[in-house]
């Protein structure tokens, strides 16, 4: 199949909305814009300008995502290459409470900056003029890292900082992102990028959550948006709060809560149909991947906050074994299984039931070939698993087939408990392969 420009992966929803082929362009024929039916970034590609030179194909997470065995340290399909695996957190207690979990990747910055490996830092911060929106930004000092400190459930792209980077003078620059990000990111040819970039720090991602989402939110809470003053989805301990700050109240619930991660922010209903179908949970071309440690010997009694961190990176290995030693982070030694284990379902979905999903989601044979086509994947489904995945996938379908625009407003609570229990069906094992 003649694939002529990214316009294919935009109109099978599959757009990650990273913003890295709009950058890359030789002829600017891509921007990218929000899509309001589904509340998330998309690729548009002009056709006029377009030459079909095919670099913004090479570019794309979805056509190049690979977890093939690059001979650097131990190797597993689920996490790729990787070197050593550590439970931790921050040292600085400050940090560690009101970070998502643990604190390490601010400290871990904070070192990077101060101690000269790095001049400059890309991280994402909420908008303070529409706090629904989150945009990355260059960080070059310890206060403005901590500006950047927490997770942020909402799309983010990359075009703009990118640009400003490839026009600045920095030159030795850690990013961190998502999985998507870090794989786009990673495709950069231009060397006026690529060459500043020194690390790259990833955040296990099991999925996103769209802009519509927090429109749902202000009406449930009846909210005004041009009230809105801030966002925080996580911190003040572990797992911690989500705020919603308004000019004239607080809004705090749990992060377990139906109204944040326990059902609203992770609904099938509010999770971009890319993430849906995504293949990567750590970033394969990542230096260092961090998550929350959801481990029962950790979670039954840890109310602070502690991370699990994948390390991909030996000189990132060496300056952890710094950082330690200066009793910065505090460092124990896990085990893939628990690592793993950690974050099963996530690992689950992207390795073993995306290709599942997929097929139910693509009608065309000819365009479903070209997505993921150099990803391994655990094959070993049985007949259960596959009939749980394809009623899962046809409220999916439903959902691609509506556009979440035109029924996110008259959604309730039962029907969002419904799809709360329709996620379920996506939970799986971990054989050990």
């Amino acid at each position: 199949m003649d694939i002529k420009n990214i316009q294919i992966v935009s109109d099978s929803l599959l757009c990650t909305g990273c913003g890295i082929c709009s950058i890359i362009c030789p002829q600017d024929a891509i921007q990218m814009k929000k899509d309001e039916t589904f509340g998330v970034y998309k690729s548009i590609v002009n056709l006029e300008k377009c030459k079909s030179c095919g670099l913004c194909l090479s570019s794309c997470p979805p056509l190049t995502w690979s977890n093939e065995d690059r001979k650097n340290g131990r190797y597993n399909i689920y996490v790729g290459n990787f070197l050593k695996i550590f439970s931790g957190y921050s040292l600085d207690e400050k940090i560690r409470f009101n970070a998502a979990s643990g604190g390490f990747i601010t400290t871990l910055l904070i070192y990077l900056l101060e101690n000269s490996y790095v001049d400059g830092v890309i991280l994402t911060k909420r908008s303070t003029k529409d706090p629904i929106y989150s945009f990355p930004f260059i960080a070059k000092s310890k206060k403005e890292i901590l500006e950047g400190m927490g997770s942020k459930y909402s799309p983010v792209k990359f075009d703009e900082v990118l640009k400003e980077l490839r026009e600045s003078d920095l030159s030795n620059i850690a990013v961190v992102g998502l999985p998507c990000h870090i794989e786009a990111i990673s495709n950069i040819k231009d060397k006026r990028i690529i060459k500043k970039i020194k690390f790259k720090i990833c955040i296990l991602c099991g999925q996103n959550t769209n802009f519509l989402a927090y429109d749902y939110l202000m009406k449930i809470f009846n909210l005004k948006k041009s009230n809105l003053v801030s966002i925080n989805n996580r911190g003040h301990g572990w797992p911690g709060f989500m705020e919603l700050k308004t000019t004239d109240k607080i809004i705090k619930v749990p992060y377990t809560s139906n109204y944040s991660m326990g059902m609203i922010l992770s609904s099938p209903v509010f999770t971009p149909f890319a993430c849906h179908m995504c293949v990567d949970p750590v970033g394969f071309r990542a230096d260092i991947t961090c998550s929350d440690a959801w481990l029962k010997k950790y979670t039954n009694n840890d109310r602070i906050g502690r991370n699990l961190v994948l390390v991909k990176n030996s000189k990132i290995l060496e300056i952890l074994n710094e950082m330690t030693n200066k009793h910065l982070l505090s460092l124990n030694e896990e085990t893939l299984e628990d690592f793993l284990k950690a974050n099963e379902n996530v690992f689950i979905n992207k390795l073993k039931y995306a290709p599942l999903k997929l097929k139910f989601f693509l009608v065309n044979k000819k365009i479903k070939k070209i997505f993921f086509s150099k990803m391994k994947f655990d094959n070993n489904i049985n007949l259960l698993e596959s009939i749980k995945i394809y009623i899962f996938m046809l409220h999916i379908n439903f959902i691609k087939k509506i556009g979440i625009k035109n029924i996110y407003k008259f959604l309730n609570f039962p029907i969002l408990f419904y799809f709360k229990i329709l996620n379920l069906l996506k939970k799986g094992k971990y054989n050990g392969k």
